[in-house]
């Protein structure tokens, strides 16, 4: 994270691919979008989103919302794929992330296999993987997906839900002990933790050891710690310093969790 560098602005996707965009996480990333183009849908509306806040009518899991057509999404994906791939673009990652939760599209396995299948077509080296809210972490269909992924990384804002009250403001119910139940039994998980400052903060020392006991419970393969990089939603947000958050990353690492800030 270039500490003293300005926020910068998000476009929300107009179709179903964008990128390769090089991120802070996953290397030359090409972004992968299942919901409507130009509408976020998500089950959180966190302030500190980059997609803004959720529109009335895409809030909770969406079920009024038309949702692209499982072919129509696959079918841009091994298009741009073939493109970059012609012309000699390099793909580290193919990533679910897009307008919001990906996870809700109500086909989200059948499309996360084609574009595994898609791939080993034209990029067998890249990784494909998800950045979710968890929320749906324990539905059938959507572990189903999850499974199938190379890397799953899933967001905890929190250890408590205070916080993710004030950090994430779950749209729909939102079961703490049941989630991390969810991201223990999934297995082979990332955890990825947004701290910020201003108008809400999580990084108090209390906030962060219950994090870290929630962390104790998932036993992720790694812990990803960050802030604001975008424009937040709530404008009253503040990054947090680099050093404020490698001393919670710290803290997390003597713990036993490998943790690393982005």
């Amino acid at each position: 994270m270039a500490e003293n560098a300005p926020l910068k602005n998000y476009q929300l996707a107009s179709s179903y691919t964008y990128g390769p965009i090089r991120t802070r996480r996953c290397g030359m990333s090409l972004g992968l979008n299942t919901l409507p183009p130009n509408l976020k849908v998500c089950s959180f509306d966190c302030p500190y989103c980059q997609c803004g806040w959720t529109e009335p009518t895409a809030r909770g899991r969406g079920e009024r919302l038309k949702y692209p057509e499982v072919k129509e999404i696959l079918g841009e994906i091994e298009t741009r794929l073939a493109e970059l791939s012609a012309a000699g673009e390099r793909v580290d990652t193919m990533t679910f992330a897009g307008n919001g939760e990906p996870t809700l599209h109500p086909k989200f396995r059948e499309i996360v296999e084609g574009a595994m299948a898609l791939k080993k077509k034209y990029y067998p080296a890249a990784i494909v993987d998800v950045l979710s809210n968890a929320q749906t972490v324990n539905r059938e269909n959507v572990r189903a997906g999850l499974k199938l992924l190379d890397r799953r990384i899933l967001k905890l804002d929190g250890g408590n839900m205070r916080v993710i009250e004030a950090v994430d403001k779950p749209l729909v119910k939102f079961d703490l002990p049941e989630i991390l139940e969810g991201l223990r039994t999934l297995g082979d998980v990332t955890i990825q933790s947004m701290f910020v400052a201003g108008s809400t903060d999580n990084t108090g020392d209390e906030d962060v050891a219950d994090w870290i006991k929630c962390l104790d419970v998932v036993k992720p393969v790694a812990v990803q710690v960050y802030t604001l990089d975008r424009f937040p939603a709530d404008k009253g947000l503040k990054r947090v310093p680099k050093a404020k958050l490698e001393a919670i990353a710290e803290r997390a690492r003597k713990a036993g969790h490998s943790a690393e800030v982005f």
